[in-house]
């Protein structure tokens, strides 16, 4: 539409030329097309269509611009899609960076059952199977006389195929149902993943009747937890891992060599190297073990469902690892660390990997710790039947807490050049109890101990150590709670007519009887030996 242009009138009309100006102006404030002039060129309110189309707009080029149905179209698809012309029957997928048509693998097939799996009759070498009931979990057919290993499917006439996988294997995949024994099932898996190591997952808890995991195998869950009221009896796992059958009366999973003595030295079962220096490299991760003592958990020494049995043992290895792992409810220890014989003389555990341990309500101690060369951090004990923690280890450095332990919170017998660093409280006896020990040093806290009232005073204590210590350094507060008479009587016992002992830093206080309690007090060395 062309631009308005008012012409004036003359004579008698001429009075009409005012509003014939005011006609002009409006037309010009609502629709001038000439903003290059500094007139306006912008909407002053909504502009209904009343349901009708605007055409033969220009193909948008600016940001701003109105955009046809084929541009909108165009766009959502030649960003993403690649030219479709001449793919037919192929699929899309990607790189990361792009994406592309691929052709379809017509010799993969989809079976929904593992049963229907079975009834098939391939005969094509290499042919391939996708098992929707088993976790997607992906077969080959291999050639005639291959012998079938855990986990693979044999078909109705004999063919095998082998499932696939490299280094983790997802235990649905092999079978696993969480239900029932699974034991037999459970360790054909580690032994087969043993040929080559690599992680086992769970992904909720498995009923075994007792385990063995050779070297380089690691049992991984997805999660792990546990359910607590341990004076109600509410107790519960959660998350993934083993649970031992009652009756059982066995240790839940042992980490062990799998090795064969042979000329003077160990021959590894899956690989044939040689072995003799009795290193491991498998364990345990984000799991829970389960012990099954009871359906009571308080008082934790009882055992009825299981009798005996500890939760994991490990048996005279190098380099084991145990990360994120609870272990409960065990009738004999949470875990162990014992020397073993694999025919070249008995081995100590060394060189441990535990990282995040927690031994819950078993029938003895939570943790009894051996051996050397390790780095044991944040091992947790708490209401076990005796001690929180029983350890004769050397060389290295172990941390973490006790607490409510039936007898006392962490107890040193023997071991060298090694340090703790432990909180310790409301356990029932002592919270430390260190006897034998040569260059060792103790730092931390002693707090709220000795609440069995029928132990004698110089008993309940924060710290008691024997008189064989040789070169012992203290560090620890000791904290009686405010002087209750049904905690600590003392806040340090020790007993160094022998032989001297180091209090560096120790503070004692609020104990009911006396903060401390020693039998020689000139053999106190404060702080420092230096001449």
């Amino acid at each position: 539409m062309a631009k308005y242009t008012r012409n004036d009138l003359t004579g008698l009309l001429s009075a009409v030329n005012v509003e014939l100006e005011k006609i002009e102006n409006s037309l010009a404030d609502k629709l001038d097309r000439e903003p290059s002039v500094a007139q306006a060129n912008s909407m002053g309110n909504l502009l209904d269509m009343n349901s009708q189309r605007i055409t033969n707009l220009a193909a948008p080029s600016n940001l701003n611009d109105a955009a046809r149905l084929r541009d909108v179209q165009s766009a959502s698809t030649e960003a993403i899609l690649p030219p479709q012309e001449g793919q037919g029957g192929k699929y899309l997928t990607t790189d990361g960076s792009g994406t592309f048509w691929e052709d379809v693998d017509t010799t993969i097939q989809y079976v929904d059952t593992f049963s229907n799996l079975q009834a098939l009759e391939p005969e094509d070498t290499n042919d391939s199977f996708i098992c929707l009931e088993r976790a997607n979990a992906h077969y080959v057919l291999q050639a005639s006389g291959y012998a079938a290993l855990s986990g693979d499917v044999t078909f109705a006439n004999g063919r095998v195929g082998a499932l696939q996988f490299t280094k983790t294997a997802i235990a649905e995949k092999f079978g696993v149902t969480y239900s029932g024994d699974e034991t037999v099932l459970l360790q054909s898996i580690i032994d087969r993943v043993a040929n080559t190591g690599g992680e086992i997952v769970l992904s909720a808890l498995v009923n075994v009747s007792g385990i063995t995991i050779p070297q380089r195998v690691v049992l991984k869950g997805v999660d792990y937890g546990f359910a607590n009221q341990f004076i109600d009896n509410e107790v519960s796992p959660k998350g993934s891992g083993l649970f031992l059958i009652t009756g059982s009366d066995s240790d839940v999973v042992t980490l062990k060599l799998a090795v064969t003595l042979s000329d003077g030295d160990l021959v590894d079962d899956y690989d044939g190297t040689i072995n003799n220096d009795y290193r491991y490299f498998g364990g345990l991760k984000d799991l829970v073990v389960y012990g099954n003592r009871s359906d009571t958990a308080n008082p934790p020494s009882v055992v009825d469902n299981n009798t005996s049995g500890n939760g994991v043992a490990v048996k005279g290895v190098r380099y084991p690892i145990l990360h994120n792992v609870v272990i409960m409810m065990c009738a004999e220890d949470g875990f162990t660390c014992d020397s073993f014989d694999y025919g070249l003389g008995s081995n100590a555990c060394n060189n441990h990997d535990f990282d995040n341990v927690i031994c819950l309500s078993n029938a003895v101690n939570g943790a009894s710790l051996s051996g050397g060369d390790a780095i044991m951090r944040k091992i947790i004990a708490g209401y076990n039947g005796n001690n929180g923690i029983t350890s004769t280890s050397g060389s290295g450095s172990i941390t973490g807490e006790c607490w409510n332990n039936q007898n006392h919170g962490i107890q040193i017998s023997g071991g060298k050049r090694i340090t703790y660093d432990f909180a310790s409280y409301d356990n029932k006896v002592n919270g430390w109890r260190i006897t034998d020990t040569k260059g060792v040093t103790c730092r931390g806290s002693a707090n709220a101990n000795g609440r069995d009232t029928g132990q004698g005073a110089g008993q309940r204590v924060g710290v008691l150590t024997g008189d064989s210590n040789e070169g012992l350094v203290l560090n620890i507060n000791s904290d009686g709670s405010d002087g209750v008479t049904t905690y600590q009587a003392y806040g340090f016992n020790i007993s160094n007519a022998s032989n001297p002992i180091v209090v560096a830093g120790c503070f004692a206080t609020n104990n009911f009887s006396s903060d401390w309690l020693i039998t020689t007090p000139a053999n106190i060395i404060k702080d420092t030996n230096a001449p």
